[in-house]
């Protein structure tokens, strides 16, 4: 029992380390760098590892060299590690810088500095081996402890041609091939291209998987990102790489399971492991436009184009507002094109236009349409002819410019001339009013969350959790140890030997340079009292042999037995001896007393103790495990940034894409669902707008500008719901569930838990009397707050309590008795943006709920859920 009770201290103990690292055996720190190989194809992949031994864990981040000549930063981690080698134990951390390779060439990576402490530490300098040779692809993208090989996972960059006219499209397709099982990818670096005006084109939310055959080998390809460029001069041009981090399972050879090989499914040993790919760059020949031929209402358009003119209204009285509408339909880069001339007769008053596009993919184009509408005011009466809208391009297939023409426009205008009213410049808009009360989009660094990832998959979560436990775990082993010494004397020798025995030292010190009897003397009755304190037994009176014997018993060697006695026979010798005898140095005998009391120490460890500090080494896998890779996050901002541009330049439909590029990456937050809805609001998509709406008031349930938002595009739906009403205790939940945002939640419960586990260790150690009444109120009331609000939180992370919503996305949609086009009824209709709840489903069909209480069946396709 004794050995099981020491043998759950020593774990305690030993998590109690691992948590709280600044507590764990201290030695000097040392740093090295080393690459992960001297030499690296140009536009590959290379990683810089920078080792720090002798701590877990630093100030702040080693300080790198200027490397941008060369290379360009990818992403970073971390790893730690321990060894305990002969009952010495070493601890070190690694920081994994990632860099692309850019130049061909030798070059020095400079020294590292690290500061630890008060040091400030640096590394030799390595060298670095960039060959013009690139390796093949896929090559150093694996680390090859984790048994990836190159050709197992990469990236390729395919365009649709690698010549082309200025402003010509060239559609770039990122794809990734694999022969691993890859869970999820984030793109970490998206490529910079300089030159271009890029147009993301749209991609389901699930990549289209395929499998292809290459080299003999089977793989597994989706396309992660699909772009138009449009050179903006000639020349040659390059693309950058793209990189992307993988989480791919790979088989941990260390365990072993036996199912995981007889059926061939995943194994429980599997491990998660980031891997990072790049792309190669690509090199495009971009030609410029030829003058010869060249139109004079030429404006630099490649692709097609067909102009079309419309007004409203052929009749109209004076002063009273027409609609004039131009559309630019074809292909090419739609987004560039500018108002046409156009050479309004002198009686209209011509407000600026508002512009509107619908742009999509046409395979190796983009195609679509650009629209300009004008608010015309006539000022006299008569007959005003639109003159024609002419507008030209160059085809790129044919090589030949070309020009399309519209039809003029008769407006015939009634009344008479008279003076504009009293308010000038309030004319009625093309766009409803309504949609000008939206409020503005946000705007400031969104907090983006993984999407799929739970809470409890995340290394806060763990650290969280466990440190208030670890925490406690001590105290009770302090506690433990505090009453132990004060109520038994055995203990008590044993554990204050030491500090004894150095307090007899620092005495026999401040003697020696007096009477060398007393200075000896008192250095033997320091090794004589540490050895009785640490065996227990009575200094008076002490036999050598007895006190070998007992000490050989608890684990002390003949040899360090052998020197002390010997020490001690010094001593004596000493002490008696004539005045000027030759004597052993003060110093080197005070030395040779401090060794021996190291050995004993060392040696006579009492039963049950640090004996077995395996545990400490799992603790570090496991917290250090848990830790994530920095800095994956910085692509989607950049993405998100460029939807806020866009959607401030009028180019609403750019805005979605980009926005929606956040989405496909694997991240998500309420701003960005947020500004997505008001870009589709702003296009009429009142569907889309709805629910994106929707899941950001998710996200963010007490945020005030979604739910104005929200129940402002409520108002432009066809359908008029009156919910029925509801149950006292159900509205008190909802209204609890939308009160807290989910990041102040989070936080609050983390806050609430600390305290409790703060609170614990005070009661444990027993502090003043004082103290105690103070510390179980705040005990009581951090439990409860912990309780509550990590209930909250349960439900809000699982969905728990939350009804399956949906949004109809048609047009119009039949509402059926029964799940079946043949064997249904039709029992009512609705219309796109209407809200429904799902409360089953029935194959491809889903049986809905509205909140006036109707109940129906809707294929699935209809609906788009929350």
């Amino acid at each position: 029992m004794a050995v099981k009770r020491g043998f759950r201290r020593c774990t305690l103990f030993l998590v109690a380390l691992a948590v709280f690292p600044g507590i764990a055996w201290s030695q000097d720190v040392e740093v090295r760098a080393f690459l992960n190989a001297p030499q690296v194809g140009v536009g590959r992949q290379f990683v810089l590892n920078v080792e720090v031994a002798g701590t877990q864990q630093l100030d702040s981040e080693p300080v790198l060299p200027e490397m941008e000549a060369f290379a360009r930063y990818l992403s970073a981690g971390t790893s730690t590690s321990m060894q305990i080698v002969n009952g010495r134990t070493s601890m070190a951390v690694t920081y994994q810088y990632r860099f692309l390779a850019l130049t061909e060439g030798s070059f020095e990576i400079g020294a590292v500095t690290v500061s630890a402490g008060d040091r400030t530490l640096q590394t030799d300098p390595l060298t670095l081996v960039v060959s013009d040779a690139p390796p093949p692809v896929g090559d150093d993208t694996g680390d090859p402890a984790d048994g990836i090989a190159p050709e197992d996972l990469f990236v390729e960059t395919e365009v649709s041609r690698t010549s082309a006219f200025e402003n010509e499209p060239v559609v770039v397709e990122y794809r990734i091939f694999t022969r691993l099982p890859v869970e999820s990818y984030s793109i970490t670096t998206l490529p910079q291209a300089t030159g271009f005006w890029t147009e993301e084109l749209e991609q389901s939310e699930a990549p289209q998987v395929e499998r292809v055959v290459r080299d003999g080998s089977e793989y597994v390809t989706a396309v992660v990102r699909r772009a138009a460029l449009f050179p903006t001069g000639s020349g040659t041009k390059t693309l950058d790489p793209l990189s992307i981090e993988a989480q791919v399972r790979v088989r941990d050879r260390r365990g072993v399971d036996p199912f995981g090989d007889i059926f061939g499914r995943s194994s429980l040993f599997d491990r998660r492991v980031p891997v990072a790919v790049v792309s190669r760059p690509v090199t495009i020949e971009v030609q410029p436009l030829p003058t010869a031929g060249r139109p004079g209402t030429f404006r630099g358009h490649v692709g097609e184009l067909d102009v079309s003119t419309s007004i409203d209204r052929a009749t109209v009285a004076a002063n009273e507002a027409v609609t004039f509408r131009v559309e630019l339909a074809g292909t090419g880069n739609l987004r560039t094109l500018t108002p046409p001339e156009i050479d309004f007769p002198d009686e209209f008053e011509v407000f600026p236009p508002e512009t509107s596009a619908r742009i999509s993919d046409a395979g190796g184009s983009v195609q679509g349409s650009r629209g300009f509408e004008y608010v015309l005011i006539p000022r006299a009466p008569g007959t005003l002819t639109i003159p024609a809208v002419e507008v030209s391009f160059f085809d790129a297939a044919s090589r030949t410019y070309a020009s399309s023409r519209s039809q003029p426009l008769e407006v015939t205008v009634t009344g008479a001339a008279e003076a504009v009213g009293a308010e000038p410049g309030i004319v009625p808009s093309a766009v409803e009013p309504i949609r000008e009360e939206i409020r503005f989009i946000h705007i400031g660094a969104p907090e983006f969350r993984r999407t799929g990832v739970p809470l409890h998959s995340t290394a806060g979560f763990w650290i969280i959790l466990l440190l208030p436990m670890a925490a406690v775990a001590t105290a009770a082993v302090l506690r433990r140890h505090r009453d132990r010494i004060e109520g038994d004397v055995a203990y008590a020798r044993v554990r204050r030997a030491r500090r004894m025995a150095r307090k007899r030292l620092a005495r026999a010190k401040g003697l020696a340079s007096g009477d060398p009897r007393a200075f000896y003397a008192e250095v033997a009755g320091a090794l004589q009292g540490f050895l009785a304190d640490k065996l227990n037994v009575a200094e008076a009176g002490l036999v050598r042999e007895e006190a070998g014997r007992l000490a050989r018993r608890r684990g002390a060697s003949d040899e360090t037995l052998q020197r002390l006695f010997a020490c001690l026979d010094d001593c004596d010798r000493q002490r008696f001896a004539p005045a000027g005898t030759d004597r052993e140095p003060p110093e080197q005998l005070l030395e040779r007393a401090a060794v021996l009391m190291g050995d004993l120490a060392k040696e006579l460890l009492p039963a049950g103790s640090l004996v077995s500090r395996f545990p400490v080494a799992l603790c570090f896998l496991l917290v250090s495990g848990l830790l994530p890779a920095p800095g994956v996050i910085a692509a989607q901002q950049t993405l998100f940034d460029q939807g806020n541009q866009r959607y401030q330049e009028g180019d609403f439909a750019g805005a979605i894409t980009s926005y929606g590029a956040v989405l496909e990456g694997g991240f998500e937050s309420a701003e960005v669902y947020y500004n997505l809805g008001n870009a589709h609001f702003r296009l009429g998509a009142v569907a889309e707008a709805v629910v994106s709406y929707e899941r950001a008031a998710r996200l963010d349930p007490a945020n005030d500008d979604i739910r104005a938002n929200l129940d402002l595009v409520s108002r432009m739906l066809q359908d008029r719901i009156e919910p029925l009403p509801r149950f006292w205790l159900l509205s008190a939940f909802d209204w609890w569930m939308r009160l807290i945002p989910r990041t102040f939640l989070r936080a609050s419960v983390a806050a609430s838990y600390l305290v409790l586990g703060a609170t614990l260790v005070l009661i444990v150690l027993r502090r003043p009397a004082g103290w105690r009444t103070t510390l179980r109120r705040t005990a009581y009331a951090a439990a409860v707050g912990t309780a509550v609000l990590g209930a909250t939180l349960v439900l809000h992370e699982t969905g728990m309590g939350q009804p399956e919503e949906a949004v109809v996305m048609a047009a119009e949609a039949r509402v059926l008795s029964a799940p079946s086009e043949e064997g249904g009824l039709t029992v009512f209709t609705l219309h796109e943006g209407t809200r429904v709840r799902i409360d089953r489903r029935a194959g491809e069909w889903a049986e809905v709920v509205l909140a006036d209480g109707k109940v129906g069946w809707l294929p699935l396709d209809a609906l788009e859920v929350i």
